[in-house]
């Protein structure tokens, strides 16, 4: 489960390509659902032409090199944060993240190329990080993953006002929306590098997700509710 709560309406709930849709479900997913997705990830794919290959890539250095998946998100948002909410030099994001992760006991070595790919090619690592896309090369969606379940199991009808504590990227939430456009959705972080990279992220996509009604709330460690 992800660390996420989110809060809808009143009740609160814990985070519990075209031949794809020949793909067969045991949850019987909206085919809406799947078809907006495969759009969401061909509109983050046409951002950079080689975005399987390299993500595939540094996945592969990173499964050999024995980083849990744990690791290798909290790697992407630190290093992410750094270059797209705060616009670091590829060289300054790879010499503070070396000296944030030996301090962090994190085995591994960023170089300016490990910020390059990750900068361009996030929302798809995020993609695959939720489960979304299935962890080896193609990455076709997998429509069984535990952020369709999780969806299902909110039961939004798509008019409600949602609020999501610990968003980390917010990329839930952004994905959401995406699925569900006259959502509300604000999205709680305590981190402000996290916060500044959720409202760059929403910046970024206005043309293609509909960010409307979407907003962001620096959060307190000891905030319960809002």
């Amino acid at each position: 489960m992800r660390n996420t709560c989110l809060y809808l309406l009143s009740t609160i709930l814990l985070v519990m390509p075209s031949s794809l849709f020949g793909q067969e479900t045991e949850m019987n997913l909206p085919k809406e659902w799947i078809q907006k997705t495969v759009e969401l990830r061909d509109y983050f794919l046409r951002q950079n032409k080689n975005s399987l290959y390299e993500l595939r890539d540094l996945l592969n250095k990173w499964n050999r090199a024995g980083l849990t998946e744990k690791e290798q998100t909290e790697i992407a948002l630190f290093i992410v944060s750094g270059s797209k909410a705060y616009g670091f030099s590829s060289r300054y994001v790879a010499k503070k993240s070396n000296k944030y992760f030996l301090k962090e006991g994190i085995s591994v070595i960023v170089s300016e190329q490990y910020v390059n790919v990750l900068t361009k090619n996030f929302e798809l690592f995020e993609l695959q990080k939720l489960g979304i896309l299935k962890n080896k090369y193609p990455f076709i969606i997998d429509s069984y993953s535990l952020f369709f379940r999780e969806l299902q199991a909110f039961e939004i009808k798509g008019t409600e006002n949602i609020a999501e504590i610990g968003s980390g990227s917010g990329m839930f939430g952004l994905i959401s929306k995406y699925l569900f456009e006259d959502l509300s959705w604000s999205f709680n972080e305590v981190r402000q590098n996290l916060i500044k990279l959720i409202d760059n992220l929403i910046s970024e996509h206005s043309d293609f997700i509909k960010t409307e009604n979407l907003s962001t709330i620096k959060g307190k460690r000891t905030l319960l509710t809002l």
